[in-house]
């Protein structure tokens, strides 16, 4: 099977080839160390932020084809020629109800979180430290227990510990 027979297998399969590629450089990279008797395997900072780059660049080349590939099937489908002042026009108008269209998405989406905090919901994670929990943080530091000592018989972060502490002061 040919390598572009097996890229498109696994896009079906819904797992990109790009990860696929980077586990096979770490495991080739891993094997290389291995064999030349490392114990480690040195990765410069340099080499994280240029693959990060090589990443966010390819999304981005992605993303611009997936535009252009919109763009012509539009103009394909509808017959515009943005050459003229008619295709133009067209575009024009189609890229404003574009974003009419994401006005209003905000627009029901903004509006559907108020409702929702009118009704007493809130969204986001549940916050893990309560009244009792907070009561008995402060009771301990008032002890002189150390906020450290704290954290972790009540099973959270020192962190989040000092956070809620500040807000009661």
């Amino acid at each position: 099977m040919s390598l572009t027979g097996i890229a498109a297998v696994l896009a079906l399969a819904g797992i990109p080839v790009s990860v696929l590629v980077a586990r096979w450089q770490m495991r080739t990279a891993l094997a290389q160390a291995e064999a030349s008797h490392r114990s480690t395997l040195e990765v410069t900072r340099q080499q994280i932020e240029a693959e990060r780059d090589r990443w966010i660049l390819d999304a981005r080349r992605a993303e611009y084809r997936l535009f252009q590939n919109s763009l012509n099937q539009l103009r394909r489908a509808a017959n515009i020629d943005p050459g003229t002042a008619d295709g133009r026009l067209m575009l024009q108008v189609v890229g404003a109800m574009a974003e009419f269209e994401r006005s209003l998405i905000k627009e029901r989406t903004r509006a559907g979180l108020d409702a929702a905090k009118a009704q007493g919901r809130t969204g986001g994670r549940p916050s893990v430290v309560d009244e009792d929990v907070l009561t008995v943080a402060r009771a301990r530091k008032a002890k002189g227990e150390s906020v450290s000592a704290i954290a972790k018989a009540l099973g959270i972060s020192r962190a989040t510990l000092y956070r809620h502490l500040g807000e009661s002061a």
